[in-house]
């Protein structure tokens, strides 16, 4: 009955919100009792085939660009959709463990989608906002962390023994900050990027991380300018007043997604035979490219 309750509430919400979600081309979908995803079509769905592999890495970038929980993933399509096994979306995760406050969500989440298609810019700034205490949000949240100088936190995570990740070792760090329109993110640095000139390296990197961002719910994978080096993020937000319970779904988040990329991360990205391998096994061959 509970379910069946929360159920109607969150219908509500959506035939609330139908005409907004339509006409700005918004799936909406349930997964009860714990998630509500909204999803829509990057650059107007013209970006599709053989296509996707050219701008894949592009997109990662794209990712770094982008404020809030937004995030550009590669999404698989049902069979309805034979000619196009793939989508690249916008995509926003809501989880549903409270309807507090669910209906400014999921109206925040339709504007965060819509304007995901304009990078982002620092014109908006935190400056005076009463901002989320860091460090109180990890004791509450029973997680160990660390003020640095620059006002964030680190927390140790365990990775089960996966040594790629920045770090190496049987933990990483993930960096709990505020960004410049005060809402909480939490990131772990996969890798520093150098110059890699190998498109194959590139393009199956790119997919790579595209497809773990549409299997992996509330985790970003972007290419950023950490102290002035390119470096692949994972990244997960959490809101302007996140509690313990996001902060640790968060951070369990990160944990999949890294133990999931970090070691295939670093391969595709140096060893071209293994990255066109990849491609082709996948369907992203050189050839097809050539002939889409």
């Amino acid at each position: 009955m509970m379910i069946d309750h929360q159920e109607q509430i969150i219908t509500d919400i959506l035939t609330d919100v139908h005409d907004q979600l339509v006409a700005a081309g918004i799936t909406a979908a349930l997964d009860l009792p714990r998630w509500l995803t909204l999803s829509m079509p990057f650059a107007r769905d013209m970006i599709h085939g053989q296509a996707i592999r050219r701008c894949a890495w592009e997109l990662i970038e794209r990712n770094g660009a982008l404020i809030g929980p937004a995030k550009i993933a590669l999404t698989h399509n049902n069979a309805a959709r034979c000619d196009r096994p793939w989508s690249v979306e916008k995509v926003i995760e809501i989880p549903l463990d409270s309807i507090d406050g669910l209906a400014a969500r999921v109206s925040g989440a339709i504007v965060d989608l819509i304007l995901a298609d304009t990078p982002a810019t620092s014109n908006s700034s935190a400056a005076g906002a009463n901002l989320a205490n860091l460090e109180e949000l990890c004791i509450a949240a029973d997680v160990p962390g660390r003020r640095r100088g620059d006002g964030s936190v680190a927390i140790t995570l365990d990775l089960f023994g996966n040594s790629n990740i920045s770090g190496g070792g049987l933990s990483a760090s993930a960096i709990l900050a505020h960004d410049f329109t005060g809402e909480v993110l939490a990131a772990i640095d996969l890798l520093a990027v150098e110059t890699y000139d190998n498109e194959d390296c590139r393009q199956a990197a790119g997919l790579f991380l595209l497809q773990l961002a549409g299997l992996v719910r509330l985790v970003r994978p972007a290419l950023c300018v950490i102290n002035d080096r390119p470096t692949l993020q994972l990244q997960s937000y959490l809101d302007v007043a996140p509690t313990p319970a996001d902060l640790n779904r968060a951070l369990e988040a990160l944990c999949v997604a890294a133990q999931r990329s970090a070691r295939e991360i670093a391969v595709l990205l140096h060893d071209e035979s293994i990255a066109g391998r990849w491609l082709a096994l996948r369907g992203w061959s050189a050839e097809a490219a050539l002939s889409a």
